[in-house]
């Protein structure tokens, strides 16, 4: 029996699937888009028979496995992509002969902005098709895709050694892009949701040194532990992966899973009798990483299925900014490939290192905001209150990123700031940014640590174009390729949909209400989203964007512009004591 390929970028969706991305292109040619450009229509009609083509060749065997793509079936696909791609420039073409003429069509923002960077992608593409020869390494299509997203770098006998945690570990190497220039960074080695088999790999650890009767125990503990729990009654639908996560959730850092109180839990659980040391600590292994807060953040939150790539959630979010025009906002991951020579191949991505302060509270970190100035939020000089604007209208951005990317973990440990050489704080960059893409579409409210609509206070003018003028196929089309499944897409599509919802329903709600850069209320009212010009983020106060009050005994805040506040002064303040 043939193997089957591991993970979620390798499962192909239906027809029934993708009738929503097909019914979006088809809707985007009706809503006028390239009514001050002429082109548009015709790049979407030829993306459509691309979309359309790619999912026909796509199809599967007997074995559930996408067939392998023939010469023929190459040829039609460079021809479509070739039609597409035209297409995509003389609607550029038009773009740019409309600039000159109207100083508002800009090349770089808005509809020309954005075919163009896909343009890029259909580039990649083709890349990898044109060098692709059936007869010598026949390969399937969904193949071929990812490896465009890829980058394959020959490492010879080099070693690596990992560093890091439990789930994701990280690789420190550097990188030599194609202009010689170093990149320094990690790499995060592929890994996937594996709930139910790290489970299953501590119950088949106890059961080689289990008695008959303990065997059949052990085949019963989950369901064991959903009745003694009265799971079975609160959800009665609930899946093997939520019972695991909520059993785990139990083992939190003030009382983690040990060799000590193992055996406890296994005889709460119906496990009669004691079991070797040895089983203990062999299924201590197997369900340690089970107990990390990532665990129950993939379930409950993202709702992730098993096998769902983690590690491409990263660049996935890169995605998503370089669509925005912020390619800086995240420290930049790329997916990779590492071939040693041998016929070894290690799958991953590589996430550059950050470019500002570590926020992370220890010891060995506090002191580098020593470099930070003594107030890092004045508004006092002219500089400093240039300096404090491009702090908030970035920190304004990153949270639409987020949002996007449905980023339900963005905290204090997850961003880094910063710094011009006066120690003033002008910017933030986003880390470690795989707690996304779920099938997840929070609206106003908030989900964990992700603002909704009616919390994130304000939105940038030019990035609210940016939103304005994205298509749901363009978002979609842009992270193909990113092990996310059809059904991630199109929760990343409809969180697009809310987000503009919330831009027009905040320009309509503050029509009359303009913003007073010396009002003593918060800059927004709770609920609506305001939409403010770049150049007057210099003129509000942090405190304005932020609710002071915690929403939890954690001191979580509501927004990215509350965590900001509470942490930057401690830690300035801590790294002078």
């Amino acid at each position: 029996m043939p193997p089957k390929y591991n993970g979620a970028q390798m499962d192909l969706p239906s027809r029934a699937e993708r009738k929503a991305l097909l019914k979006e292109l088809e809707e985007a040619r009706q809503t006028g888009l390239d009514e001050k450009i002429p082109g548009y229509t015709a790049y979407a009609g030829k993306f459509k028979a691309l979309d359309q083509l790619m999912d026909q060749y796509s199809e599967l065997d007997p074995w559930g496995l996408p067939k392998e793509l023939t010469a023929e079936q190459k040829a039609a696909l460079l021809a479509a992509m070739q039609e597409a791609s035209m297409a995509g420039e003389a609607f550029l073409d038009n773009a740019k002969k409309k600039a000159e003429e109207d100083p508002s069509v800009k090349m770089n923002q808005g509809l020309p902005g954005l075919v163009g960077k896909l343009q890029g992608v259909l580039a990649r593409d083709s890349f990898i098709l044109e060098n692709y020869d059936p007869k010598a390494e026949p390969r399937s299509l969904p193949e071929l895709m990812e490896d465009s997203r890829c980058r394959t770098i020959e490492l010879g006998a080099t070693k690596i050694d990992a560093m890091g945690g439990a789930q994701s570990s990280r690789i420190p190497m550097t990188l030599v892009n194609e202009k010689g220039e170093k990149r320094r960074g990690f790499l995060t080695k592929a890994n996937s949701v594996e709930t139910l088999k790290l489970y299953q790999a501590g119950i088949n650890a106890a059961k080689k040194y289990a008695t008959e009767e303990q065997k059949k125990q052990l085949d019963n503990f989950l369901a064991t532990y959903r009745v003694r729990s009265k799971l079975a009654q609160r959800s009665k639908n609930a899946s093997d992966e939520v019972a695991i996560a909520y059993l785990f959730g139990y083992f939190n850092g003030s009382r983690p899973l040990t060799e000590k109180n193992l055996p406890t839990m296994l005889k709460n659980m119906g496990i009669e009798g004691e079991l070797p040391e040895m089983a203990y600590r062999e299924m201590l292994e197997s369900w340690k990483p089970l107990t990390a807060v990532s665990t129950a953040i993939n379930t409950f939150e993202l709702k992730l299925k098993e096998g769902d790539r983690l590690d491409t959630r990263n660049s996935a979010m890169s995605a998503v900014a370089d669509l925005l025009g912020k390619p800086d906002i995240l420290a930049r991951s790329t997916d990779v490939k590492f071939t040693d020579g041998k016929g070894g191949v290690l799958q991953g991505t590589f996430m550059d290192f950050s470019k500002g302060l570590d926020l992370h509270t220890d010891e060995k970190r506090v002191h580098l905001f020593q470099q930070v100035a003594d107030n890092p939020l004045r508004r006092i000089t002219k500089e400093d209150k240039a300096c404090h604007g491009a702090l908030l209208k970035s920190v304004a951005d990153l949270q639409v990123v987020d949002f996007l990317s449905g980023n339900v973990d963005r905290h204090s440990a997850n961003l880094t700031y910063i710094t011009d050489d006066e120690g003033r704080i002008v910017g933030v960059q986003g880390i470690d940014n795989d707690s996304s893409f779920g099938s997840i579409a929070p609206g106003e409210k908030s989900q964990l640590r992700l603002p909704g609509t009616g919390n994130m206070g304000v939105i940038s003018e030019s990035m609210k174009n940016k939103v304005m003028n994205m298509t749901p196929a363009m978002l979609k089309f842009s992270l193909r390729g990113k092990g996310l499944t059809e059904e991630q897409l199109d929760f990343a599509a409809l969180r697009l949909e809310q987000l503009k919802q919330a831009i027009v329903k905040g320009e309509k709600h503050y029509k009359n209400k303009p913003i007073d850069p010396k009002g003593k209320n918060l800059a927004y009212d709770e609920g609506f989203l305001r939409t403010v010009p770049d150049e007057e983020f210099k003129n509000l106060s942090i405190k304005r964007l932020c609710d002071p009050k915690a929403i939890n005994k954690q001191e979580w805040r509501k927004n990215l512009f509350g965590e900001i506040n509470l942490w930057i002064p401690y830690l300035v303040r801590s790294s002078r004591q």
